[in-house]
C-alpha cells in the first residue's frame, strides 16, 4: 500500500490521468457507448466546436474499448513517468492540454472525423521523453546514427501517409500532430532550461 501511495505522490498527473481514463472507460461500457458519444468524444466538424468547446479536452479521457485503452495506457506508463519527473507535474498538465486542444482544432479544420482517446498525448510523451533533458549536442548526436534517422522518417512518413490515405478508424493525424507538439514543446522546455 505504501508503494502505491508513493507512486501516486511521485507521478500524480500520469496516475491521475490513468484513473480518470479507466473510470471513463467503465462508464462508457456501462452506458453502451453513450458516455463517449454525448460527453467525451470530439465531433469531426469544426462548426460544432464553439458549442462544445469542453470536448477539446474531454476526448483525451475516452477510449473506444478495452484494447484501445490498454494500448494507450501501456505507452503512457512507459513514457509518462520519465517526462513528469523531468519537466514537473504543472508543465506536464500544460503540455497535455496544449496538445489536446491544438490536435482537436487542427483535426476539425482538416478532417470530418471525430476524436476519442489518448493517442495524441501518448505520442507527445514519446517525443518529449526522447528529447527533453538533453543538451543541443546530445540532440545533434541522435541524428548521427542512421537508425535514428530511419526510425524518425519511418514514423513521420507512415503517419503522414496513414493520416490522409488509410481509413481504419484510427486517428493517425492525432499520432502525428501529438508527436509534432511533443517535439516543439521539448525544444521550448530545453531552451528555457526548465527541465528539473
Amino acid at each position: 500500500m505504501n508503494k502505491i501511495k508513493s507512486m501516486m505522490k511521485e507521478y500524480p498527473v500520469i496516475n491521475g490521468y490513468i484513473i480518470i481514463c479507466l473510470v471513463c472507460l467503465v462508464t462508457n461500457m456501462v452506458t453502451f457507448g453513450a458516455f463517449n458519444n454525448y460527453v467525451l468524444a470530439l465531433p469531426g466538424t469544426l462548426i460544432s466546436i464553439p458549442c462544445i468547446s469542453y470536448k477539446l479536452v474531454t476526448y483525451i479521457f475516452g477510449h473506444s474499448g478495452i484494447q484501445h485503452f490498454l494500448n494507450n495506457m501501456l505507452m503512457l506508463v512507459l513514457t509518462g513517468p520519465t517526462v513528469e519527473k523531468r519537466i514537473g507535474s504543472k508543465k506536464l498538465i500544460i503540455c497535455m492540454l496544449i496538445t489536446a486542444i491544438a490536435t482537436g482544432i487542427v483535426n476539425g479544420i482538416l478532417f470530418k472525423t471525430g476524436l476519442v482517446g489518448a493517442s495524441g498525448v501518448v505520442y507527445m510523451l514519446i517525443m518529449m521523453m526522447l528529447l527533453t533533458g538533453r543538451s543541443v549536442k546530445q540532440l545533434r548526436d541522435i541524428f548521427k546514427y542512421p537508425f535514428s534517422l530511419i526510425a524518425m522518417v519511418y514514423y513521420f512518413g507512415s503517419e503522414i501517409i496513414s493520416a490522409f490515405v488509410v481509413n481504419d478508424n484510427i486517428s493517425h493525424f492525432a499520432h502525428l500532430f501529438g508527436g509534432i507538439c511533443g517535439v516543439i514543446m521539448a525544444i521550448v522546455i530545453n531552451k528555457r532550461g526548465s527541465v528539473q
